[in-house]
């Protein structure tokens, strides 16, 4: 009587793998297969894999060369079959390596794109590094939305020393910059189209469903923002305030950066201000900003910890001249100075402005001290001492301006203590 209940058992189990569905594509198959459809690679060892999710029922297994050949790109659904999906190939382009390949939702449609980063490796004669975004790219209609040669150079030798046989290269550079993809933008920077220190940043359209060119210009160096005075690209705390051209007549334009250099996220009427403001500078452990608001003809410190803004100077537009700030932080308060020049206001001329806040009550408190100071005017009539050079807080904690002009000694500073 056992047999039968177990051979009807046995049957049961056969009637359930039968309805299985196949198992899912493994890794080695996947790679097996590319390895097979490119014909010229010697092992698996030269296929790359990245596995992605396009949703909770479909996942990909992406294949691609490691080496260089003319690039193609094989997308396996490990639900489906054992055999590639799709592919994207790029037989158009010359022979590559793929570097590498990213999904990455970079129109912010709430759909992923694929980045990928092609590598022209050419020895000497040339080296070249290009990323290629497309869209939809799980449907085998996938479309190309944008590329950009990141990386040109080409190398020749040109001579060799007679001595020693040593050759003498002579090196052209068309593009070698970095690439941010953020918010819907893609934000290059370096070498770009032989220029030097240049920025360029693309922006998403919806409407024309491609990327748009919204800036085209050179950053400043940061040897000419130390010679001038101005902010340097420094790192405060966690964030760099980048100097780059204004895009206005008698204004200083900044981007505010991560430690990787992709822009951060901040309101948008702050972003606004820095296209286009006078003064601006950040707290050593980068939580404060102050910067100048236009709209408010205000100068403005920024709290990046509340969110919140307090006005620090109203008038703005009517004055002579308005320093940098220097910073100071001791036992939980910080203090910041800075000087504004009125030629006819001040009884002075000059004007010395101390911020103090105290963390324990959250709150800012201000001194005002109309000094004698030495400083000098540009040609745009824009009157300002130097911080750092002709102000300054000293390590203990006060303030010192210089009254004279000759020498650069302790003799030469006034102290305010604070």
């Amino acid at each position: 009587m056992k047999y039968p209940f177990f051979l009807t058992i046995f049957v049961s189990f056969l009637i359930l793998f039968a309805c299985e569905p196949p198992i899912s594509l493994s890794l080695s198959e996947a790679k097996f297969e590319t390895f097979k459809a490119f014909g010229i690679l010697k092992d698996t060892s030269q296929v790359g894999l990245v596995q992605v999710s396009q949703d909770a029922q479909s996942h990909w297994f992406v294949t691609y060369n490691k080496v260089q050949a003319d690039p193609v790109i094989y997308f396996f659904q490990a639900e489906r079959s054992h055999q590639h999906n799709h592919q994207i190939s790029l037989r158009h382009k010359q022979e590559a390596i793929v570097e590498k390949l990213i999904f990455e939702d970079v129109t912010q449609d709430g759909e992923l794109e694929l980045l990928v980063y092609l590598h022209y490796d050419y020895d000497l004669s040339y080296q070249g590094k290009e990323v290629i975004v497309y869209k939809n790219p799980f449907d085998s209609a996938a479309t190309e939305i944008f590329e950009f040669a990141y990386e040109q150079i080409w190398e020749q030798t040109e001579s060799f020393d007679s001595t020693y046989g040593i050759p003498t290269n002579r090196k052209r550079i068309e593009n070698k910059a970095t690439l941010n993809f953020f918010e819907g933008k893609i934000m290059i920077k370096g070498i770009v189209k032989g220029k030097k220190h240049h920025l360029v940043e693309y922006e998403w359209d919806k409407i024309k469903d491609a990327f748009i060119l919204i800036i085209d210009e050179d950053l400043h160096e940061e040897s000419e923002e130390n010679e001038k005075g101005l902010v340097a690209n420094k790192m405060k705390g966690n964030k760099i305030l980048m100097p780059v051209e204004a895009r206005e007549p008698d204004c200083r334009a900044f981007l505010l950066e991560d430690v990787n250099g992709q822009v951060l996220k901040t309101p948008k009427k702050m972003q606004e201000a820095l296209s286009c403001s006078r003064v601006a500078s950040l707290s050593n452990d980068g939580n404060y900003l102050i910067y100048t608001d236009i709209e408010k003809d205000a100068l403005v410190l920024h709290d990046f910890n509340l969110s919140k803004n307090t006005i620090l100077l109203e008038g703005f537009e009517a004055k002579e001249g308005v320093s940098n700030p220097v910073w100071f932080e001791a036992k939980g308060k910080y203090y910041i100075g800075f000087v504004v020049v009125d030629l006819d206001e001040f009884e002075f001329q000059s004007r010395i402005y101390i911020f103090k806040y105290d963390a324990s009550k959250n709150q800012w408190t201000q001194k005002k001290y109309d000094l004698r100071m030495v400083f000098e005017c540009d040609f745009d009539g824009f009157c300002t001492p130097q911080e750092e050079y002709d102000f300054r807080f000293s390590p203990s904690g006060n303030f010192l301006f210089r009254i004279r002009e000759s020498g650069h000694s302790i003799d030469d500073f006034g102290v305010l203590n604070i």
